[in-house]
């Protein structure tokens, strides 16, 4: 029997040499569609029985996805028979794959027979770099090509490949779960939010620390956590921190305000006050506006006069209080 299944898979191995690329009929029930997102933890279980048909199909936007890893489970009674059973793949599928149609034409891109394990892996990779660096052992295998994103949907089987599996084996349930490899990169789609009448006021970002040229485009990113930090003077500097998941797009809005300029006076209400010369009436706790930059206040109170230069700096507010110090020396 041993002799049979290697002939088996030498006679599989061959035909899949000579049939890749060939469009060729492909029969069966299709009973599950799959829409597979390139985002993380993403993840789907299929139960499916011999002859079924499973369509795997991909986002067109397929720049995050590195490959799909199909895992195969067997219950203890198929283990008995796996060596009994032919996987198959297929793409460039016509017509499209849908429940009316159990008959179609496409590529073979693989097939081999189950080993007997109770999990088995399928990695379908979609780039060449991600291929490179899969470690098979051995319940997994990689397939030999790079399976191109535009020749998707792909077509999943599984046959029997010899005789006398006992019908009752036939009639049990396979599982499968699909998982895609995605990148470890994702976007922020930055909305800097300024308040009524600074809508047009500039402002810059840094990511990292690094200046960021445009933010009107999605910004890629290494996956992890990152910090921001958006300037726009007269208005608030705002600085947090955002996480980038893998495969996924972060709509990142950032409210900035606007902190009015000004002093307080924390003076006796009988003080006499010259704000740049200029007389000011105040009430204590109340902020009067000020521009940024040099100012000079002059406060009187009683036959006691102070003058004093400040510098404002925009954004910043500033409690002035008036202090007299009494000395008292020893005879």
């Amino acid at each position: 029997m041993k002799t049979f299944y290697f002939f088996l898979f030498l006679l599989s191995g061959f035909l899949l040499q000579s049939v890749s690329g060939w469009g060729m009929e492909i029969r069966g029930n299709l009973t599950k569609e799959v829409n597979i997102e390139s985002t993380s933890g993403f993840e789907r279980d299929i139960t499916f029985k011999t002859g079924d048909l499973i369509s795997l199909k991909i986002d067109k936007k397929t720049e995050f996805l590195n490959g799909l890893i199909l895992e195969i489970t067997l219950s203890s009674s198929l283990k008995k028979y796996a060596e009994g059973f032919t996987y198959y793949l297929f793409n460039n599928v016509n017509p499209d794959p849908d429940n009316i149609q159990n008959v179609f034409t496409g590529d073979k891109i693989f097939s081999g027979i189950l080993p007997v394990t109770n999990k088995f892996y399928v990695y379908i990779p979609l780039e060449q770099l991600y291929k490179d660096s899969i470690r098979t052992s051995l319940n997994s295998i990689v397939l030999p090509q790079i399976v191109k994103a535009g020749s998707f949907p792909v077509l999943f089987q599984i046959q029997p490949g010899i005789k006398d599996i006992p019908n009752s084996i036939l009639q049990r349930d396979f599982y499968l779960k699909i998982r895609p490899e995605v990148k470890k990169i994702g976007y922020v789609l930055l909305k800097i939010i300024k308040p009524e009448g600074f809508e047009d006021t500039p402002h810059t970002v840094f990511i990292d620390d690094e200046f960021v040229e445009s933010t009107d485009k999605l910004i890629l990113l290494d996956s992890g956590i990152h910090r921001l930090k958006v300037l726009s003077p007269p208005l608030t500097e705002e600085t947090i921190s955002f996480n980038i998941e893998p495969g996924r797009t972060l709509d990142l809005k950032v409210p900035l305000t606007h902190e009015s300029t000004g002093i307080l006076l924390d003076l006796s209400p009988d003080a006499i006050v010259f704000l740049d010369g200029k007389k000011v009436d105040f009430i204590k706790g109340n902020v009067i506006p000020v521009t940024a930059g040099s100012h000079s206040l002059r406060v009187k109170m009683g036959e006691y006069t102070v003058t004093k230069k400040f510098s404002v700096k925009s954004g910043k507010k500033y409690t002035i209080s008036l202090i007299f110090n009494l000395e008292i020396k020893e005879d």
